[in-house]
């Protein structure tokens, strides 16, 4: 022990005598560490954390697969009437439950206030074998009952952790819910955010088969294998296909564990993707902390060898050297694992409106050990060589007057120069996927939408169910509408099912009237947007032939609908798709017009291209919708306040969302794609300078054991100009093969992009040619202080010297 506390105290002071190479080995050390620990917090939530529910290994996801789809488009929910057919017709499962988001609005004291929720069916809580931390959940039988079980934090900041709300009723949606219990902190099954979970009733005969939105979750059923209840569900799905081939053609079931799917295959080669790029920057930290020991360690030969003369052996200066090594990784480790708490932190919150509480981010065990596992790893690594070295040291040839220790001294020199090319071909790798990323993302932003985004003012509404019906609901939002638009300052309003240049829309299946499908063969499929007159108008979409929807397009007239001009190339002749038929939403329609090319979804290479099918709202009714308003100019600070009056003096108990500009809520989406982008762009500049030090420390010390070299070439009449290309060329040499071994890994990383944006974006190379370059100009950056240096030797005091 004394010895040990004698290595340590040593260790120390050799470090503080060198307090700017022990400082920048630090810092460079924390950096690499703490985005280590970030971006692990990442994987861990995604991959590798326990799901909070019972069994996890027996939770099932029961999903519908859309042919000619790739992910994530492929991936369809079910309708209610689906999950009644396949409650009834499967035996291996044993619970099989839906559930999807919902907003409700609950009013406490004058005014409702809209909450995020989930609808959920009676036996969902008992799938998950979650019980409540306070009182019960629902029971079988209670789905048509006013029940509600409310989220923890919820229950604790908004109605003050009160344990006798329990029996109690909350007014949600004007109608008093009945409190049965609080759920343990942190859970929440699927929708970020949601408050509280109501029952969702079943009625067969009721509800639309091509209204896809319920997530179904199951068990095996006792003693049934996975592939024998896959087998089930494939027979089912061909019966359903069989019986409703209008809404279920080219749809087959997917049953798969949870934990397998979520998340899919592309965020997890995403996620492996960044971790090896911090691993990158981490080992070209720790390539250039090993150049410095080097460096350091060609110092302290003598040192060593006066050691190794009084008694020590190669084993005592082999210990001592890793303790100076693990020393300086246990504070960059500290210093790391602070830095990593703040950026998880951000993190956390950054993902919280994008994915469930027990994926987001946070600093748990798993962390912990994983930062504390490549702390160590990383002093070994960056501390075996120097150690190593400095314990062979001859005592002779050391000791000896005059004495270089010239074969030493070459091979420190061949081994920094091996681990400065390792430097930059992992940074050229890092810095190639950095881009290719970044340019991915930016360019679904930068797609046309096909009509002028500007100005337009967006929020989600939502009505009543139990009292809005068919014609009520078109009736209540074309008043809305008309209300809205007559508010100053606002040109016009519309609504439709869904915003343009969303993410992810399911399609639905068509028939042109023409078109008589082969057996087993699947019809088209198309978006399918409900809107309400004026739509096109007030977005601004031109219109190519027919008319547009009009406010005589009701329920007890003919149905009818626009089409997008990409879907009338498609399958009519475009200039005689008006007055064309389609069957689509199990109803013949009359196609009363085409309009240009709408980015519906932009996570599809093409979508703008995209097949859409318009509906009029009054022939096809809904509870919610999505308002727009053209504004001019910049929103007024009030209009949202006059808004909210407007639909609270038609509806006290309509559901008024969030408002954003079409911009601001689209930019939502983002979220994660620009924490990716800023994670893999900071580091990759990171990895970049550290790069350029390891090449400075390389040359300079080059200069400085050259130097006798560099006086003799300088007094046999090497000019300034020469010198100065011999160092610079010896830099650029090192950068040059490190850019030529980087190519696989390039090649690589394309490939590993390329599959987990398949389908969403395009895979640029455009960009590697300036990383290359930019690699190249930041390496003569970092060759021109040591070139200089050496081209102003003094040749004359450099030979006295010697």
């Amino acid at each position: 022990m004394s010895t040990l506390l004698q290595d340590v105290r040593f260790a120390l002071r050799t470090l503080r005598r060198g307090w700017l190479i022990t400082g920048l080995a630090i810092v460079s050390l924390a950096l690499a560490i703490a985005g280590n620990g970030i971006v692990f917090s990442l994987t861990n939530g995604l991959l590798f954390r326990p799901l909070p529910f019972d069994d996890p290994g027996n939770l099932m996801l029961l999903w519908l697969d859309r042919e000619g789809q790739v992910p994530p488009a492929n991936f369809t929910p079910l309708s209610e009437p689906e999950l009644i057919d396949y409650r009834e017709r499967t035996r291996g499962l044993g619970l099989l439950e839906g559930f999807r988001g919902a907003r409700v609005n609950w009013t406490r004291g004058d005014r409702p206030e809209p909450l995020m929720g989930e609808r959920v069916t009676d036996g969902m809580f008992q799938v998950l074998g979650v019980d409540a931390l306070h009182g019960r959940t629902f029971e079988p039988g209670e789905e048509h009952e006013k029940v509600v079980v409310l989220q923890y934090r919820f229950w604790e900041e908004r109605l003050g952790a009160d344990v006798s709300i329990l029996g109690q009723t909350l007014q949600l949606n004007s109608e008093p819910y009945t409190v049965l219990g609080v759920m343990p902190p942190e859970f929440e099954i699927f929708t970020p955010g949601a408050k509280l979970w109501i029952p969702l009733p079943l009625e067969k005969g009721q509800g639309s088969r091509s209204n896809r939105n319920l997530l179904v979750l199951g068990r095996l059923a006792p003693g049934v294998g996975l592939p024998q209840a896959r087998a089930e569900i494939e027979t089912v799905s061909r019966r359903l296909r069989e019986e409703h081939p209008e809404t279920t053609s080219g749809h087959s079931a997917v049953l798969e564990r949870f934990q397998d799917r979520i998340p899919d295959d592309q965020n997890r080669i995403l996620m492996a993707l960044l971790q090896f790029a911090l691993i990158f920057v981490l080992a070209i930290a720790c390539a250039n902390i090993a150049n410095l020991l080097l460096a350091r360690g060609y110092e302290r030969q003598r040192e060593f060898a006066v050691r190794r003369a009084l008694g020590a052996g190669r084993l005592r200066i082999l210990r001592q050297l890793l303790s100076e090594s693990l020393f300086l990784s246990l504070a960059g480790g500290a210093i790391g694992m602070l830095l990593a708490y703040v950026g998880i932190h951000f993190m956390h919150a950054a993902f919280a409106p994008l994915m469930p509480a027990f994926m987001r981010p946070v600093l748990d065990t798993n962390v912990v050990l994983y930062t504390l596992a490549v702390t160590v790893a990383g002093g070994l690594f960056f501390g075996s060589a120097p150690a190593l070295q400095g314990s062979r040291v001859e005592i002779s040839d050391t000791l000896r007057e005059g004495g270089r220790g010239a074969t030493a001294g070459g091979r420190r020199r061949l081994l920094s120069k091996g681990l400065v090319v390792a430097e930059v071909s992992m940074a050229a790798v890092l810095l190639a996927g950095a881009v290719m990323l970044i340019q991915s993302f930016s360019s679904l932003q930068r797609v046309e939408s096909g009509f002028d985004t500007s100005n337009l003012l967006t929020m989600g509404v939502s009505l009543p169910g139990e009292r809005y019906k068919d014609e009520q609901s078109a009736s209540f939002f074309e008043q809305a509408a008309e209300r809205l638009a007559g508010l100053p300052d606002v040109e016009g309003a519309t609504a439709a099912s869904s915003l343009p240049r969303m993410p992810f829309l399911p399609s639905v299946p068509f028939t042109p009237e023409d078109l008589v499908p082969r057996d087993g063969e699947s019809p088209p499929s198309a978006l399918c947007i409900t809107v309400l007159p004026g739509y096109f108008e007030t977005l601004g979409i031109p219109l190519r032939s027919g008319r547009p929807l009009l406010d005589s397009d009701r329920g007890e007239g003919q149905a009818v609908a626009v089409i997008s001009r990409s879907l009338a190339q498609r399958w009519f002749a475009e200039e005689e798709a008006v007055g064309g038929r389609l069957r689509v939403l199990e109803k013949e329609r009359r196609i009363v017009g085409v309009v240009d090319d709408v980015m519906q979804i932009f996570l599809q290479v093409g979508s703008q291209g995209q097949a859409v099918i318009y509906l009029p709202l009054a022939q096809q009714s809904r509870n919610s919708m999505a308002f727009m308003l053209k504004t001019r100019g910049e929103a007024a600070p009030g209009l949202s306040q006059s808004i909210r009056q407007e639909m609270e003096s038609l509806e006290r108990d309509a559901t008024v969302g969030q408002m954003l500009t079409l911009d601001a809520f689209i930019a939502q989406f983002f979220t994660g794609a620009r924490v990716i982008s800023i994670i893999m762009g900071g580091f990759g500049a990171l990895a970049l300078v550290l790069s350029a030090v390891g090449i400075y420390g390389v040359l300079a010390y080059s200069v400085v054991q050259r130097r006798h070299e560099i006086g003799v070439r300088m007094a046999l009449g090497a000019g300034k100009g020469q010198v100065l290309g011999l160092i610079t060329r010896q830099g650029l040499m090192l950068t040059a093969i490190g850019l030529l071994l980087a190519l696989p890994g390039v090649l690589a990383a394309h490939y590993g992009i390329s599959y987990v944006l398949a389908g969403i974006a395009e895979v640029e190379g455009s960009g590697l040619g300036a990383v290359a370059l930019v690699l190249v100009l930041v390496a003569g950056a970092a060759c021109y202080l040591p070139a200089r240096r050496a081209a102003a030797v003094d040749p004359i005091q450099a030979l006295r010297s010697e």
